[in-house]
């Protein structure tokens, strides 16, 4: 072999501690065409999740957080999966059937709109990401990332575009949550992010590499 191609460093890390040779890997981020985009534009009060409904992707641990701090915060997710059934009981057990949206697998529209209709998109993984192209999605629609500190998603999300926190410590998950509601940098987070991934994250800056 020579070489790999790994989409973060935290993959090409976790190569080289497993007995590869650094200068073997090349990395080379995932993209989004943003040129395609609709603009973004205001939120409608809501937090979005996409992605898988499975264990370890921290969604229990939310839905825990918004009842046991009374974090009154609508939250539309989109998705499905092995775990949906038991979250689900889990969001109705906390009495957070009127603050939780069950979406299901939206085509590429329904999608796009979601992302452009809510506040701030959240990635609550408990396990390592290897990437995290829903983050780029989300800047694509001008929206800020309230992510956890799991695997590549810190090289995403810094200060400028969103928030991180530690899902092991559920103070800075509500604390995260409750400062993203907050925070009257929101659409300028947004903004920031839109235009990270338009000059960092594009079709052109992926195929140079």
């Amino acid at each position: 072999i020579d070489r790999l191609i790994a989409p973060s460093q935290f993959v090409k890390q976790m190569l080289v501690s497993h007995g590869w040779q650094a200068n073997k890997i090349i990395v080379i981020p995932h993209f989004v065409d943003t040129a395609k985009r609709l603009p973004p534009k205001i939120g409608k009060g809501y937090m979005l999740f996409v992605g898988a409904l499975e264990p370890g992707k921290g969604i229990d641990a939310v839905l825990k957080t918004l009842y046991k701090e009374q974090i009154d915060l609508a939250w539309h997710i989109a998705g499905d999966g092995s775990a949906r059934t038991s979250l689900m009981a889990l969001a109705k057990k906390y009495n957070l059937q009127r603050q939780v949206s069950w979406l299901g697998q939206l085509d590429d529209a329904a999608l796009t709109e979601e992302f452009r209709n809510c506040d701030f998109v959240i990635a609550p993984s408990r396990q390592y990401e290897t990437f995290g192209l829903t983050v780029l999605e989300a800047f694509a629609a001008g929206k800020p990332v309230l992510a956890s500190n799991q695997g590549a998603l810190p090289e995403l999300v810094s200060a400028a575009v969103g928030r991180l926190f530690n899902p092991y410590q559920p103070d800075s998950l509500a604390q995260g949550l409750r400062a993203m509601m907050t925070d009257p940098e929101l659409a300028a987070k947004g903004k920031a992010g839109y235009e990270l991934v338009k000059e960092q994250y594009n079709a052109e800056s992926h195929y140079a590499r």
